[in-house]
């Protein structure tokens, strides 16, 4: 299940006019996405997944938007075959494209696996051809409470901020300092 999120929200006056940083409007749109997976679904972030493209790949004009959007549509199917009931059947997630400085371009998804499946999300993962590496980097971990699942969830969340413009000032305050 796709959320709310758009990697294609514009910079507004007082957001980040750089290429290199999200926006304010993005880090809002990415929290909206994320409260909406809590709220309406309960399905709390507990895994990241990393996709490291090849050359190959970034060089054609919005190819990886599509391969990533194939992979996580691939994955809520696949989430779906494990029979979950959780998240309304699907995959819940965010994604974000990013490239490093060195010029390795990378997509990460945040979601929620039941961790049930974790093992399974081991395997499908390696079983997958992409356009580059794909990699499990947090696994949703069995038996949290239900205090240390939220924490898990705003942890994954803000991972994605660490990108926003250090810059942006809501009113005379830096809100992410």
């Amino acid at each position: 299940r796709r959320l709310g999120a758009s990697p294609k929200v514009e910079a507004g006056d007082t957001d980040a006019q750089r290429y290199e940083w999200l926006s304010a409007a993005q880090a809002r749109a990415i929290c909206d996405a994320a409260s909406l997976a809590l709220q309406l679904y309960w399905a709390p972030f507990n895994t990241q997944i990393e996709i490291c493209w090849s050359d190959s790949a970034r060089h054609q004009p919005g190819e990886i938007g599509r391969k990533v959007d194939r992979f996580a549509q691939a994955l809520q199917r696949q989430v779906e075959r494990w029979g979950c009931q959780e998240a309304g059947g699907g995959f819940c997630r965010i994604i974000l494209h990013q490239q490093d400085p060195s010029g390795v371009m990378k997509s990460i998804l945040i979601g929620h696996v039941p961790p049930r499946h974790r093992d399974d999300l081991q395997r499908w993962i390696r079983r997958q051809r992409v356009a580059g590496v794909a990699q499990v980097v947090i696994l949703p971990a069995k038996g949290l409470t239900l205090d240390k699942q939220v924490q898990t969830h705003w942890d994954l969340v803000r991972k994605f901020w660490a990108g926003v413009d250090p810059a942006i000032r809501v009113g005379n305050r830096y809100p992410l300092l």
